[in-house]
């Protein structure tokens, strides 16, 4: 392996590429860094120091034959070679007895068997064999299973009571002082991510216990991280939170029945999530996740039981490679470090993530090269559908900087694109099938897309495009609900003026089955219009020509006269509600207005907003019901249908 005369008793070991006459210059040393698994951990110098050749804890020397250009070396490597020998020996017998087990031979189970063991000594599961666990009273008080995890992250060579020293710092996360005894020790980067990988193990089956109390509790959220994320405030009675009892007896009063309150799946409902990202508080480790509540600590939630399942995985594929790039997270009191949040949104029918990182810097030419190589990572990983980066430096609490110059498209599409269940039928919103060949980049997909919108037996189908910069509802699965409902109080041939519209989802999930006369959307988001004319570009001509867009805020459309002539008005507005778009709806509205559908996401607001539009007396409440789109939070969705009075 190395041209050179030297015989090597081992196999399946990795080893560096050499010149030939770099083995003049250098003595080689192959060792195993935990009992039979084999690595190269690097090239001495020609006389190392007797201190070098200590803190390596070589063990074995492989070379049986030396090579001819070694002999002036002889006293420096024969102690080391006879060392060597009876390693050898000590590890043949032990491959050999654990051999007969199948997968684990050795202690440390994932290297192979010594000269005996043959395939008997394979890879196995990190687990140590049970003939070299010591009795309980040599165990330092560890279980056999803890004893087992000790010996895979500190090595065989170590007390009981060194082993339950390093198995305290893994359960009280203290990473930082871990990895400080792995770099003393020499171990590879290889063997350090294997060690990493044996504590994630431990630690699921660790979690089991936890998530059986949680069934045992009664749970309905049964989720491992309720209690210490910011995410969710109830795991029980989920559609009976304090907002929603609050909401039920404020329509009590103003409906003929009891406000009906809607729940969907309570698990895998989110696929839009921004999480924060900051240094580990025991060292060097990443926090990829939300806020601990009350404080700025970030709490990693690796199972979170209401992400798609697909962000739970891009997460960890983010985490492992910023941590293979040395790739900081952001640190709030400096004001160091890289990445400061992931947003990720799953496009359903694919599974795919629209991944955007929130980079430290103000500008996207002027970052490091390890940003690039991590893109070049993420790229090659059939997860992700798209990568943005959003440039924003500085300090506050705001996530994405919204600045059209702060946004690079590194890789993928441009936008992904969802579908809203038919608000005509009782067809649930589910994964969509798809061609296999949606490249959103190419006009010919609008072309194709166009051709399908229309089926000559069916109804016009609608194909969404969101960008990473445009708002999104986390659950749309439950938001088609919504629009399903809305759509019972749309007469058909209606002129409708959506304020507070985004793209246009709810409006023309609403207009185009109804076929109305016209649809006139607005919303101050300047990045909505793109959107807008992309869906445009797809509709039939005949549709299409009965559909506007204005980039405007709610308060200027209806100023510069949006809302004219319309009949129906669909409003969606952020928690703050309408302002002071509810006192126009209540004294200047136009005559020809006569109906409201309002979707509301503050209930605190709309109270404000139909206490207005009800107390005048120039509005009266048709409909009302609930919806709770974040199960798990105290929050609810509220569609209400307003009339002229």
């Amino acid at each position: 392996a190395i041209r050179s005369d030297c015989t090597v008793k081992m196999r399946g070991f990795r080893a560096m590429a050499m010149r030939g006459s770099r083995v003049s210059s250098s003595l080689l040393i192959l060792t195993s860094v935990l009992r039979c698994e084999w690595s190269l951990a690097f090239v001495a110098p020609l006389v190392p120091s007797r201190a070098l050749l200590q803190r390596h804890a070589f063990r074995p020397l492989v070379v049986a034959k030396p090579p001819a250009l070694l002999s002036p070396l002889a006293p420096l490597y024969t102690p080391l070679l006879d060392q060597t020998r009876t390693a050898l020996n000590s590890g043949s017998r032990r491959g050999t007895s654990d051999g007969r087990r199948g997968r684990g031979g050795g202690p440390a189970s994932r290297g192979r068997g010594g000269r005996g063991g043959g395939r008997g000594g394979g890879r196995g599961t990190g687990r140590v064999a049970l003939k070299d666990i010591p009795s309980s009273e040599k165990r330092a008080g560890l279980s056999r299973r803890e004893y087992e995890l000790a010996v895979v992250i500190g090595g065989e060579r170590k007390s009981a009571t060194q082993l339950a020293s390093m198995l305290d710092l893994v359960k009280k996360k203290k990473f930082a002082s871990l990895e400080d005894i792995w770099d003393n020790e020499g171990l590879s980067k290889n063997e350090v991510k294997r060690r990493i990988k044996a504590i994630k193990r431990w630690e699921a089956e660790m979690a089991a216990p936890a998530l059986a109390a949680i069934a045992a509790k009664d749970s309905v959220l049964r989720c491992i991280h309720f209690g210490s994320c910011s995410g969710c405030s109830a795991e029980v009675a989920l559609d009976d939170t304090p907002i929603m009892q609050e909401a039920k007896g404020f329509f009590s009063n103003l409906l003929p029945e009891p406000l009906k309150i809607h729940i969907g799946s309570v698990h895998r409902w989110r696929t839009l999530a921004k999480l924060a990202v900051a240094p580990s508080p025991t060292g060097r480790g990443i926090e990829i996740g939300l806020f601990k509540a009350g404080s700025h600590q970030v709490v990693s939630i690796p199972k979170c039981r209401v992400h798609h399942p697909a962000i739970n995985e891009a997460v960890e594929v983010i985490r492992d490679a910023m941590y293979e790039l040395n790739i900081r997270a952001y640190e709030e009191d400096t004001g160091q470090g890289d990445v400061r949040y992931l947003q990720m949104a799953v496009e359903r029918f694919s599974g795919k993530v629209q991944l955007t990182i929130v980079w430290n810097a103000d500008n996207y030419r002027v970052l490091p090269q390890s940003a690039h190589l991590l893109v070049k990572a993420l790229k090659q990983n059939s997860l992700f559908h798209s990568c943005w980066f959003n440039m924003r430096d500085g300090g506050g609490n705001v996530i994405l900087n919204y600045d059209s110059n702060k946004w690079e498209r590194v890789f993928g599409p441009e936008y992904v694109s969802e579908r809203i269940a038919d608000p005509t039928t009782e067809q649930k919103p589910t994964r969509w099938a798809t061609d296999s060949t949606r490249e959103q980049e190419h006009a010919d997909e609008d072309v194709a897309e166009k051709a399908k919108a229309t089926d000559q037996d069916g109804p016009v189908v609608l194909s969404f495009p969101m960008g990473p910069n445009m708002f999104r509802q986390a659950n749309l699965d439950q938001f088609s609900e919504i629009v399903r409902a809305a759509a019972r109080f749309v007469p058909p041939k209606s002129k409708i003026c959506e304020l507070y519209g985004g793209a246009g989802l709810i409006g023309l999930s609403l207009a185009v089955p109804s076929e109305a006369v016209w649809l006139r959307c607005s919303d101050e988001n300047p990045a909505n219009l793109a959107a807008f004319l992309r869906m445009k570009r797809r509709m039939p001509d005949d549709v299409a020509k009965r559909v506007f867009y204005t980039a405007a805020a709610a308060e200027d459309a209806v100023m510069d006269g949006q809302a004219d002539g319309a009949d129906l008005l669909i409003v969606d507005p952020p928690r703050k509600g309408l302002e002071s778009v509810a006192e126009w709806l209540a004294d200047q509205a136009p005559a020809s207005l006569r109906r409201v559908i309002y979707v509301s996401c503050g209930f605190s607001a709309l109270k404000d907003d139909l206490r207005v539009l009800v107390a005048g007396g120039s509005w009266t409440i048709h409909h009302a019901e609930a919806h709770v789109l974040f199960p798990g939070s105290d929050h609810l969705e509220t569609l209400v249908i307003l009339d002229r009075a």
